[in-house]
């Protein structure tokens, strides 16, 4: 067979095989994405829906919660009965970031591309904030496909190449502001190529101001007009480490707890230092950049805003270039002979694995089971007014107030703040816990001497969302109904 056939049969497997890891992702972030809205789902579409102007979303005061490319996209699409229509933003770009990845690492080789694509279309924290309506997805496409725009404008010299590096640049800031830490880290990779390789420093600057003047230009604009008006919103606070850690463990697709936690924190660890001592040997000098995408760039940016509240999502713009170098570790692996493909088939099974254990459950439970709660509460109560005592009167309030408008005609909500409130005399309690483990009590008693039983749970998958407990008053179990 000639050698120009063989070559070309690989070639198309490998674009077939391309085509089918983006396919795989797609389908894996609309599945994920079908599931319930949850709370800062909620938060975000309200503030859409209370513009006056779309220009309201660049200069309005609001919580850091709300991000700016979603809240438009949001405001456009304005009232769905479904909404799912709200995620697609974020299905379609987070689908399209498995592609770009493709096209970040294909010049180096097929098994590169393919490598890293598999591991970005089943990593569970990238399905997991590419269903649901906020901005990270936009904001892991963007940084992205800056980039594998700015290496390869570097290697080609298209200027084509430049106006999508800076396209990408702007449209991530607006998508998140932790673009920010991938966007330092460019600077500081295009410092170190440029001395290293434009010979001399007046040249080196020429470089530099040609590659990031719009950039540094637009990202203090966005900044003066949006980014500083920024309220820093509230919930759980964790250490550092703590939230260090569970990023790590996520990006691994390792158990947040117990002995295997601590494997995949180091496993994620050794990848990096592995892959950066491998890269050292790369004249386009990339192993800067991931020392400053995975380490230094977050860190200095905590270290000066000093945040009261941090998650580990506020990082998961990073976690694409993690499966960059994981994929650049393992392509380098599978070449060695003898223990190389092992070591490859083993990882790569290993972490599909231990991603789909969190994915599947996302996709069999979701993000919370609201609207079979108020519509089982809609059910169980006799009359119009469906009298609710919740533990948070913000968290629950909100995802009450979104799901009244889905309860049969002649039924509504009325959310009373606090179970411990014997004068609103509820019908029902509910109370909400974020850990999947939570043991509620069997039964509540208010400081009038009401009575609650546990009527229903109704759990949720982890991360995004919690599990709601339903009660019932005592009295009023086992009451007539007006079911039909």
């Amino acid at each position: 067979m000639p050698k120009a056939s063989v070559t070309g049969r690989w070639v198309s497997a490998c674009w077939a095989a391309a085509v089918g890891c983006v396919v795989l992702a797609g389908a894996l972030r609309v599945w994920a994405g079908v599931g319930d809205f949850w709370l800062d789902e909620i938060w975000s579409l309200r503030f859409a829906q209370n513009l006056g102007s779309p220009w309201q979303a660049v200069t309005k005061r609001y919580y850091d919660n709300v991000h700016l490319l979603n809240t438009l996209y949001l405001y456009v699409l304005g009232h769905q009965a479904n909404w799912v229509w709200y995620r697609v933003l974020s299905m379609v770009t987070g689908t399209g970031a498995v592609a770009m990845l493709g096209w970040a690492c294909i010049r180096r080789s097929w098994l590169d591309a393919l490598t890293t694509m598999v591991l970005a279309a089943v990593s569970f924290p990238l399905i997991l904030y590419s269903s649901e309506a906020r901005g990270y997805a936009p904001a892991i496409l963007f940084a992205v496909t800056g980039y594998a725009a700015l290496q390869q404008y570097w290697q080609v010299g298209r200027r084509w190449l430049l106006l999508v590096f800076w396209g990408a640049i702007a449209m991530g800031l607006m998508s998140h502001a932790s673009v920010l830490y991938v966007y330092l880290s460019l600077v500081l990779w295009s410092i170190a190529r440029a001395f290293r390789h434009a010979g001399g420093r007046r040249r080196a600057a020429v470089e530099l101001v040609v590659c990031h003047a719009f950039p540094v230009a637009f990202l203090v604009l966005l900044y003066v007009l949006h980014i500083r008006n920024l309220v820093e919103g509230g919930g759980p606070v964790h250490s550092v480490w703590h939230v260090v850690g569970r990023a790590l463990a996520m990006a691994a697709g390792t158990p947040e707890a117990g002995p295997w936690r601590v494997v995949g924190i180091a496993a994620a660890c050794a990848t990096v230092i592995l892959g950066v001592l491998l890269l050292r040997r790369d004249e386009l000098l990339r192993w800067v950049f991931f020392v400053s995408v995975l380490a230094l760039a977050p860190a200095v940016v905590v270290i000066l805003k000093q945040p009261k509240v941090l998650y580990f999502r506020y990082f998961v713009v990073c976690f694409p270039f993690f499966y960059l170098l994981l994929g650049y570790v393992l392509s380098w692996c599978y070449r060695r002979r003898g223990w190389g493909p092992v070591v490859y088939g083993i990882v790569m099974l290993l972490f599909v694995v231990g991603h789909s254990r969190w994915t599947a459950r996302l996709v069999a439970v979701g993000r919370g089971h609201y609207l079979d709660a108020v519509l089982y509460m809609a059910e169980q109560t006799s009359g119009g007014e469906i009298v609710v005592a919740t533990d948070h009167g913000f968290r629950n309030g909100a995802v009450l107030g979104f799901y009244a408008d889905y309860l049969p005609p002649g039924k509504r909500i009325v959310c009373v703040d606090g179970v411990q409130r014997p004068a609103a005399r509820p019908e029902w309690a509910i109370t909400h816990s974020r850990a999947i483990e939570h043991e509620p009590p069997r039964q509540l008693v208010d400081r009038d001497g009401a009575s609650y039983v546990l009527a229903r749970r109704f759990p949720y998958a982890g991360v995004s969302g919690w599990q709601w407990f339903v009660y019932h008053r005592a009295d009023k179990v086992g009451e007539p109904t007006d079911r039909k």
